[in-house]
């Protein structure tokens, strides 16, 4: 809440939040992150978006924000970007590359 209020946001809305995720596929709690994001600092209705693209997942979810924007879709968008570490059942780390 603490960045909205410095954003300057005031009582302006956000109408939507874009969540980059990397690794999301590994669990399911995090494909509800955006959902649980827009409840949890009170933005509803906005709409609330998980963005995946690898270790690009960040830059793309400013794009994507970034895009809405312009074209008059949306007036505020709220980007957020999280990288889940975890392992593979068998102990292995599930992203090999970068070596």
């Amino acid at each position: 809440m603490k960045a909205l209020d410095d954003a300057g946001l005031g009582d302006k809305s956000v109408d939507a939040v874009y969540v980059a995720i990397w690794a999301a596929e590994c669990s399911n709690t995090s494909r509800l992150l955006p959902a649980r994001c827009v409840d949890r600092l009170s933005l509803l209705p906005a709409a609330a978006e998980t963005i995946e693209n690898g270790p690009a997942s960040g830059a793309s979810a400013v794009k994507t924000g970034c895009w809405r924007l312009p074209s008059g879709y949306y007036d505020t968008v709220l980007v957020s970007a999280v990288r889940r570490c975890v392992k593979s059942p068998v102990g292995a780390p599930l992203i090999l590359w970068p070596p």
